[in-house]
């Protein structure tokens, strides 16, 4: 006020404000970028010369950290950020000339059905088909996920439901590798007879293990979500041992339909880092070239509902297992062909199907 502080709340909803930026237009009226932190999104706040006009940006997955906001020539705002899911920076620009006529906060530019609201992971596109889904999450069940297993429990509640409202059924079984915890209904190593997986860190043989094994339903799509912060075969450090256990999830989990979303959390004080980006790499291979969707959660109170919304999602409505779902992928039968989006000259879906290719040609992964 030029002598003290004049001090207001411009968003209340949650926990919000994290990670902010700040950009006067020609008017000098304030625009804000932020986090907000109990949905994982990025927000938009602007003062219309009365009032806090506020807006999400982006909701698909955990996204919003270390947001840096800009304004144009046209007083339009434009903002970097964070996407902590699949660990991309992001550009967002949403205004005048790019408008969100149906307020799903996806850009018409973007948005397939922008006059229909739907979720940003399908594109701005509603639901509409159904699903079914058949969901096994296998957890780890040592001391350093007890966070993670312990939200997973108290959140699955809250998937469902969302999922139900989108018109996917979901069946789901928590189970941990070689004990149970939580609320994990039983474990791998008890499941089945002579298992490959035998230690509280093999979510790799527990992969393979239940997409060879599991009573998988007729009709449904079939998930598995592995949840980890360790290599998949005991642990850390990594070995061949890690490498040969995705190879065989992989084919196992092709031959029997299944799609395998890991989702990997922080790092062990086991690991180093060395070890703990190699096993963010097999998850991805793992992810990849099953047809599933990779998911990295930095605070599992925070990201985890949305992640594994996301995954089971973009799974069921996915026909050709590309990650792609069917309402955002120009060819979605062809798992090797999903378009440009990222506009870099080549299709999104060559590098995953090459990959698949060389693991198959050669039937093992090699270090």
């Amino acid at each position: 006020t030029g002598s003290a502080w004049n001090t207001e709340t411009v968003d209340s909803e949650g926990s919000v404000g994290k990670y902010t930026s700040i950009a006067l237009d020609s008017y000098n009226e304030p625009h804000i970028s932020y986090y907000d932190s109990t949905k994982s999104d990025l927000k938009y706040a602007k003062w219309t010369g009365s009032a806090w006009n506020t807006e999400t940006v982006d909701s698909e997955g955990s996204v919003g950290q270390f947001t840096s906001i800009a304004l144009d020539s046209y007083n339009d705002p434009q903002i970097s950020y964070y996407d902590s899911t699949k660990s991309d920076l992001k550009y967002a620009k949403c205004a005048a000339a790019y408008p969100d006529a149906d307020g799903d906060g996806v850009c018409d530019a973007d948005d397939n059905c922008q006059n229909v609201p739907g979720p940003a992971w399908n594109c701005g596109c509603p639901c509409t088909t159904g699903g079914n889904a058949q969901v096994v999450f296998i957890m780890d069940t040592s001391d350093s996920m007890s966070d993670e297993f312990s939200t997973l429990c108290t959140k699955i509640s809250t998937v469902i439901s969302n999922l139900e409202s989108q018109g996917i059924t979901v069946s789901y079984k928590i189970v941990g590798i070689n004990e149970n915890k939580n609320c994990s209904s039983d474990y791998v190593t008890n499941m089945f007879t002579s298992p490959v997986s035998n230690h509280s860190k093999d979510w790799g043989p527990a992969t393979q293990d239940i997409a060879g094994k599991y009573s998988w339903q007729a009709g449904a799509t079939r998930i598995i979500i592995p949840v980890c912060d360790e290599g998949p075969d005991n642990g850390c450090p990594i070995t061949s041992d890690d490498y040969t256990s995705i190879t065989n999830a992989i084919v196992t989990a092709r031959a029997n339909n299944v799609r395998v979303s890991p989702v990997v959390c922080s790092k062990s004080s086991n690991c180093t880092t060395a070890d703990y980006n190699t096993m963010v790499s097999l998850a991805h291979l793992l992810a990849s070239c099953t047809g599933g969707r990779f998911f990295k959660s930095s605070d599992p109170s925070s990201d985890l509902v949305n992640g594994l919304i996301a995954i089971i999602g973009s799974c069921t409505y996915d026909r050709d297992g590309d990650t792609i779902p069917d309402d955002c992928d120009l060819w979605p039968d062809d798992y090797c062909r999903c378009g440009d989006w990222n506009q870099d000259g080549r299709d999104d879906c060559a590098l995953k199907c090459l990959l698949r290719r060389i693991i198959f040609c050669r039937g093992r992964l090699e270090p």
